[in-house]
Formats: C-alpha cells, sequence, structure tokens
C-alpha cells in the first residue's frame, strides 16, 4: 500500500529535519537502550562528514583506477 500523499511526505519531512538537530546516539547491544556518543555532536554534522569521507575516498580510489589505466596504455 502507498501512502505517499502530499500531507504524508510533509511530515516525514518533517521529522527528517528534526532528527538532524539531535544529537548522534547509538543502540547498546548489551542492555538495548538508546546511548549518546561521546563528542555529542548533531546527526546532520555526522552525516556531513561521513559525506566529505565518502568523497575523499571516492577520489583516491579515481586516482588509482586512473593511474592504473595509464599505465596499461603504455
Amino acid at each position: 500500500m502507498d501512502y505517499a500523499t502530499k500531507a504524508n511526505l510533509r511530515d516525514l519531512e518533517k521529522v527528517g529535519h528534526t532528527l538532524l538537530r539531535k544529537r548522534v546516539t547509538r543502540m547498546n547491544t548489551d542492555t538495548g537502550e538508546v546511548e549518546p556518543v561521546e563528542g555529542g555532536v548533531l546527526n546532520n554534522e555526522a552525516l556531513t562528514e561521513f559525506a566529505k569521507q565518502l568523497v575523499a575516498e571516492r577520489e583516491l580510489r579515481n586516482k588509482i583506477y586512473n593511474a592504473a589505466i595509464s599505465v596499461k596504455k603504455i
């Protein structure tokens, strides 16, 4: 069933924005409780840092790939 109404999508967007403004938490697998992560960064800050790491990794992989391609051409 699809409930992708404009109202539901607006509500989903509000939930997403609210979550981005909250502190990063993790589930403690021993206790099953949600606990704050040390350092107290916000979810949007953590996602931004993760995106930067992914971009850096992709750039490195492309650099290695392009170097390997240029060696094969010689």
